[in-house]
């Protein structure tokens, strides 16, 4: 069961790096290279990069970013690339960063503020990650998260009110068109009987008559 995203940055490699070296084409097999050399047996899930955000680990499971102990059941972590003890996040990577954050969130079936960081989780002095700048600016982060999440709330509200609408125009229209069926085979009803009166009228009346008239 997800509990929430846990934020970080890679510190290396750098947006340059990652951009230099062809992006996770590259990056994905050496990240996996790298966490195996360590020794580890879980990997953090995501990597935000500025070509999009990347599945390491499967987000299924408990993956490996707050020392792989008690404090990992629950936490989807998410490596921001880039070093963010003197900038913040932006552009694109920014961009992929909070995508994957509200993706994991809405798949866990949190909340926005379902997100922290690794110097929150294990406490301040074990490390610097997700970066000195990053967490001073840690609510203007966890803001632009929640925008994005009510943004898709929204959003998707929109489209199933349209889908119902719609859905509701197009069984209304089925109903018309049942009950004009249903009116065609009671018009054609009526007209057989019609045409069978004018039948009876045309020919048996006139022979009654006849008859009548040879009595006399």
């Amino acid at each position: 069961m997800i509990r929430a995203v846990c934020i970080h940055h890679t510190d290396r490699p750098t947006e340059a790096d990652w951009v230099a070296r062809g992006g996770w084409a590259y990056w994905g097999p050496a990240l996996a290279r790298y966490y195996r050399s360590l020794g580890w047996t879980a990997m953090p899930h995501v990597f935000a990069a500025p070509d999009g955000w990347h599945v390491l680990w499967p987000l299924d499971q408990d993956g490996r970013g707050v020392g792989g102990g008690y404090l990992e059941p629950g936490l989807r972590h998410i490596e921001i690339c880039g070093n963010y003890n003197e900038r913040l996040p932006s552009g694109e990577t920014l961009r992929h960063a909070l995508d994957a954050t509200v993706t994991i969130q809405r798949l866990g079936g949190l909340g926005p503020g379902a997100v922290t960081h690794h110097t929150a989780v294990v406490g301040p002095g074990v490390t610097e990650c997700p970066g000195a700048m990053l967490m001073a600016n840690w609510d203007w982060f966890t803001g632009l998260v929640a925008a994005e999440w009510w943004r898709r709330k929204v959003a998707e509200t929109i489209t199933a009110a349209r889908w119902n609408t719609e859905q509701g125009i197009r069984e209304l229209e089925a109903a018309i068109a049942r009950q004009e069926a249903a009116v065609a085979a009671a018009q054609a009803q009526l007209d057989a009987l019609r045409a069978t009166r004018a039948r009876l009228v045309e020919q048996v009346v006139p022979r009654l008559y006849a008859a009548e008239d040879v009595a006399q």
